[in-house]
């Protein structure tokens, strides 16, 4: 099967946001076991318990962001936020709409327009 370049990007996009997926319940796991370990201090635990509620903010406001992109037709959208920015891939050829992608992803997530960088995934 050949795959046109429209598909290979939407194929990348999707392997893209699985790596990420992947890489945030490792860290999840990896936060779940301090919390529960016995032997652990306490101030390890109380980071541990601010870094995994920290991380599930951000997955609810990349998720929240996705949902709304994608029901308005950016469809394998990528929103990665992160301490000081918000990352938005979109795979389109053009971005006609960059004012209500901007507010979609500044009310989704909280972020000042100024702090968004959009890359636009186009085929190539």
């Amino acid at each position: 099967a050949v795959l046109t370049s429209a598909q290979a990007m939407r194929t990348n996009l999707a392997t893209a946001k699985l790596n990420r997926e992947q890489n945030r319940a490792k860290s999840k796991e990896a936060l779940l076991a301090i919390i529960n370990d016995e032997t652990m201090d306490s101030a390890a635990k109380d980071e541990a318990v601010s870094s995994y509620v920290k991380l599930t903010d951000t997955i609810e406001k990349e998720t929240d962001a996705e949902t709304v992109l994608t029901a308005k037709g950016y469809t394998d959208c990528i929103v990665t936020v992160n301490d000081d920015t918000v990352d938005v891939t979109l795979p389109v050829a053009n971005l006609s709409e960059r004012a209500q992608v901007e507010d979609i992803v500044t009310r989704k997530t909280g972020y000042d327009v100024s702090q968004l960088v959009i890359t636009v995934a186009e085929d190539k």
